[in-house]
């Protein structure tokens, strides 16, 4: 008789773990997601896609409690409160972020004009220089948990501009990290770095702006005064990053069980900003907001801002040698 209520209670263990490990409300985890742009943008709702999928595959036992619209600060003010931080935190970041946390090499990856292919870019992500990268961010406490592909970043100016002949020296919004504004300054733009918040507060004067189509849009940062480009200058490439610290105390099935959803939820984001992609031209067409498409022989003239970027003093004094020689090998697009 205790034999089998040996084999019931082993049994019932079994099926518990395959269920995703035990509904007791003790192992319940609430875990903050916090991001830099509106819920109803394409990175809200790739990040609502996500809270579900967590929610549905651990039966409730992991919830995803979303921050939008930057009310924790920026990214990078949520990377420096990751060793203090009392409760789990997960954020999203791009390259030129990053690079501040131990891998300067990653604000490579935000030159303008280095890639034509969202191919190079995951070429890159593969190979062996990018892993010593991964291993910088966790010795600084930085986990990746998963990386969103959601689009070329574009140039938006005031509609009496032509870029990039007459675009000398306008201001234009961008991140605020070297990475970002260094690769507007080769641009012959000047950069204005400034949280999501600031630009809230100041959309209706927004003339120039340096990122996705989305992201601009999504957010309400248009005006009837601008004029978009659509050059395609670098891809949005964008890390779901959480405390290494607190990730490595998770256990197996929940690590992985956050890494599995991820990958799914940009599958689903970056068909998602295809999609909407169609919808946004549409919209700006109907409130008479020009899109300029730059041909592949101008983005060939401009080839040589990357150049720039890579011999920009504040950059280059970081990176080891040789840096935008070692990348174009890797992606197989050497020039």
């Amino acid at each position: 008789m205790r034999g089998l209520k040996r084999l019931a209670a082993a049994g019932a263990a079994l099926i518990a773990a395959a269920l995703g490990g035990c509904d007791d409300s003790a192992d319940h985890m609430s875990i903050t997601v916090s991001f830099d742009s509106s819920s109803k943008s394409v990175l809200g709702q790739t990040f609502t896609y996500w809270k579900d999928l967590v929610e549905q595959r651990s039966h409730g036992r992991l919830t995803l409690s979303l921050h939008p619209e930057g009310v924790d600060g920026g990214p990078e003010t949520v990377l420096m409160n990751f060793p203090t931080t009392e409760h789990q935190t997960v954020t999203c970041a791009d390259f030129g972020t990053l690079a501040n946390f131990g891998a300067p090499e990653l604000s490579g990856l935000a030159a303008p004009y280095l890639f034509s292919s969202k191919f190079e870019y995951e070429q890159v992500l593969a190979d062996n220089w990018y892993s010593q990268q991964i291993e910088r961010l966790r010795n600084n406490d930085i986990e990746i948990i998963g990386t969103w592909y959601l689009g070329w970043r574009i140039t938006m100016l005031d509609n009496r501009v032509n870029y990039p002949a007459e675009s000398f020296g306008r201001r234009v919004f961008t991140g605020a990290n070297l990475g970002q504004t260094t690769a507007v300054k080769v641009m012959d733009l000047t950069p204005v770095p400034a949280a999501y918040s600031v630009l809230k507060s100041m959309s209706d004067s927004i003339k120039g702006m340096e990122n996705t189509l989305w992201y601009i849009y999504d957010n309400g940062f248009v005006n009837r005064d601008s004029r978009i480009f659509v050059d395609n200058h670098s891809y949005d490439v964008l890390s779901v990053v959480m405390s290494r610290n607190a990730f490595t105390h998770l256990s197996e099935f929940d690590q992985a069980l956050l890494r599995d959803t991820c990958h799914e939820a940009g599958i689903y984001g970056s068909s998602l900003e295809a999609r909407h992609y169609q919808q946004i031209v549409e919209g700006l067409k109907e409130r008479g907001i020009e899109l300029v498409y730059l041909t592949a022989e101008q983005r060939y003239t401009l080839s040589h801002l990357g150049e720039r970027f890579f011999s920009a003093p504040d950059l280059k004094a970081m990176w080891g040698f040789n840096l935008r020689h070692r990348l174009l090998k890797i992606a197989g697009s050497e020039k």
